[in-house]
């Protein structure tokens, strides 16, 4: 895993063969509530946000997720531009964070700065060497997104199990 990255996708029984290898070393050093707190963590399900919070100005706008086109950081600033042109700075700043709180259904991470809404995808390019060119739905048509040629894949995939 590259540091920034969100974590692969890893199914349920390998993750059950992980913790059970981490909780036989638990226990040989005593950490029965590690052992514990890591099958409360296996189990709990995460909670999908259906609205979130964005700041634009002084003002605190609700938004219901499937408004957003794409959320994008730049130069450390964190910015989701919704279906109605408008755009704001979510309360959670970090790409990672809100990513790990969207439905992986419907957002995906295009690249390490982006991740989009896939119902909003219009079509995918060929872009420079392997990479390729996302576009949107209007408003956001002339704004370009990479996907890297290591997401593409697993771009297509998601889209390919939508109905």
């Amino acid at each position: 895993r590259v540091a920034g990255e969100p974590w692969p996708d890893v199914s349920d029984a390998a993750l059950e063969r992980a913790l059970t290898r981490c909780e036989s070393r638990f226990e040989r050093i005593g950490g029965d509530e590690i052992s514990t707190m890591s099958r409360e963590i296996l189990h709990h399900e995460v909670t999908v946000r259906k609205r979130i919070f964005l700041q634009k100005g002084k003002q605190m706008l609700i938004i219901n997720v499937e408004d957003i086109c794409y959320i994008t950081t730049e130069r450390g600033y964190t910015k989701a531009f919704l279906a109605d042109g408008n755009w704001g700075t979510p309360n959670t700043h970090s790409l990672l964070d809100l990513a790990a709180s969207l439905d992986k259904k419907k957002f995906f991470r295009a690249n390490r700065q982006t991740i989009i809404n896939i119902e909003k995808i219009k079509s995918i390019d060929a872009g420079e060497g392997r990479s390729s060119i996302i576009t949107l739905d209007a408003p956001y048509s002339d704004t370009p997104i990479p996907l890297t040629a290591d997401r593409r894949k697993t771009l297509m995939d998601l889209l390919v199990q939508q109905k």
